[in-house]
């Protein structure tokens, strides 16, 4: 332990070191100079770490021999750590390897483990590493083919570039995740997809899940996309879903189309149909949406009534109501 703890690299150290982990019948002092190896980070040790994980059937010995293979980080631990990402029975043993062959670019193995592996961590851990590599095809395969959500959802965050745009927007159209598709949508948004208003228009209209149309709305009213008044206008008037019918008057706001003006005052006259934070939350959004329309045409007063002090928007909203 001390001899690798003070970092003694010459031979006469390595090699008592070396004898322990092979020879010493203390289980203790071999799992403790396998450790110094890996510590002393000499590469004479490879071989012999390699042939201890190799013929052991003890995680805690094979964990032990791959992190001292990672300390070293010479060419020759790869091999090893690549068999070991591709077939060792422990989970932690496998993620153990991943930063080590990152750094070693290391392509193959996390191609392999992102398709084949079981556990979902270890794939996690190589989308990190292939996103990296800007490894786009492997990453357009998991977002399509895998069956865990979290993996689909990471790999649609990887991929960042033009030309994965059709992978995103048949994932942003047909995953079965609400959470895939209004995280696609807002992915193709940001990466600068030219067709992400119409896609959103489209998906406004025809998705089963209100996650979804209300990022669809969003985008639109973040977008200022006169295009969508209409379409946005049907969704505040008529969806099922309170929350779209918020994003939908939001987003009317953010156009600021006086087509949208009358049916935002009909939202202010519904009093029924949902509870009365969602009727206060849709009020307020529309109240807001109007605020932005009536603007220009308003003048900021500051009144006082019974004592309290109502703010220009306050007045504003207020002044639209009654009207």
């Amino acid at each position: 332990y001390l001899l690798g703890r003070e970092r003694l690299i010459d031979e006469s150290s390595v090699q008592p070191l070396i004898d322990g982990a092979t020879n010493d019948i203390d289980m203790d002092v071999r799992l403790t100079s396998i450790q110094s190896l890996g510590a002393i980070k000499d590469s004479g040790a490879i071989e012999t770490l390699t042939k201890i994980y190799d013929s052991s059937d003890n995680d805690i010995w094979r964990h032990t021999c791959i992190i001292a293979l990672t300390n070293i980080k010479d060419a020759g631990a790869i091999n090893t750590l690549e068999k070991a990402l591709e077939y060792d029975s422990s989970e932690t043993i496998r993620l153990a390897t991943i930063n080590t062959l990152k750094d070693a670019h290391a392509l193959s193995a996390f191609e392999k483990a992102l398709t084949l592996d079981s556990s979902e961590q270890v794939r996690l851990g190589s989308i990190g590493a292939l996103k990296d590599f800007k490894a786009v095809n492997a990453l357009e395969r998991a977002l399509k083919n895998d069956g865990s959500e979290a993996i689909r959802l990471a790999s649609l965050k990887s991929l960042t570039e033009p030309a994965s745009w059709p992978a995103i927007i048949s994932a942003s159209l047909e995953d079965s995740s609400e959470n895939i598709r209004s995280e696609g949508l807002i992915c193709l948004d940001s990466l600068g997809y030219p067709l992400v208003a119409e896609l959103s228009l489209k998906v406004l209209e025809n998705d089963n899940q209100a996650k979804v149309r209300v990022a669809a709305a969003d985008i639109l009213g973040n977008r200022q996309e006169l295009k969508a008044v209409a379409t946005l206008i049907r969704s505040l008037k008529g969806d099922p879903s309170v929350a779209v019918r918020i994003s939908a008057a939001r987003a009317l706001g953010q156009i600021g189309d006086s087509k949208a003006v009358s049916a935002l005052k009909e939202i202010m006259d519904i009093r029924k149909s949902f509870s009365s934070k969602d009727i206060w939350e849709l009020h307020l959004a529309a109240s807001a949406a109007l605020i932005y329309l009536y603007r220009p045409v308003l003048v900021a007063v500051k009144i006082q009534s019974d004592g309290l002090r109502v703010d220009e928007n306050d007045y504003i909203g207020m002044t639209i109501q009654n009207r």
